[in-house]
C-alpha cells in the first residue's frame, strides 16, 4: 500500500511527535467524527496526546506513523461517524506501523495481521 509524502501529519500530530518520539508509553487518541476538533481543543494542554481526524477527508492521505509503537491506538467516535471513513483511519493507522487500534466506542480491537513469507 502507497504511504502519503512525508510531512502530510493529521491535525495535531505534528505538536505531539516529539512526546510520542520521547515517550514509548504515550498513548495516542485519535477523534473521528464531527466533534472531533472540539474534542482534542477540549484536551489540549493535557497530558493526553489527542489527534483529529477530519470529517470529510481520507485518512488514508496522512502520515500516522509517528503512532506507531504506542499501541493501542485508541479511536474516539465524537458524534456521528460514517463508517467508511472509521475504515479508512483503521486501514491508514494500520498501515503506518500500528500494531492495535482500540476503538474506545465499540471496544472493538483491530489488529495486524502478520504475514509469514516463504524463504
Amino acid at each position: 500500500m502507497l504511504r502519503p509524502p512525508r510531512g502530510r501529519l493529521p491535525p495535531y500530530l505534528r505538536r505531539h511527535a516529539d512526546r510520542l518520539r520521547a515517550d514509548p508509553s504515550a498513548t495516542a487518541w485519535v477523534a473521528i467524527g464531527p466533534g472531533a476538533w472540539r474534542w482534542a481543543r477540549e484536551r489540549a494542554g493535557s497530558r493526553l496526546v489527542a489527534l483529529v481526524c477530519p470529517t470529510g477527508e481520507d485518512p488514508r492521505a496522512f502520515d500516522w506513523r509517528p503512532c506507531a509503537g504506542h499501541d493501542p491506538v485508541l479511536l474516539v467516535r465524537a458524534g456521528p461517524t460514517d463508517g467508511d471513513q472509521v475504515r479508512g483511519l483503521i486501514e491508514a493507522l494500520i498501515r503506518d506501523d500500528t500494531d492495535r487500534v482500540l476503538d474506545a466506542t465499540t471496544g472493538a480491537l483491530y489488529v495486524a495481521q502478520e504475514v509469514a513469507h516463504a524463504a
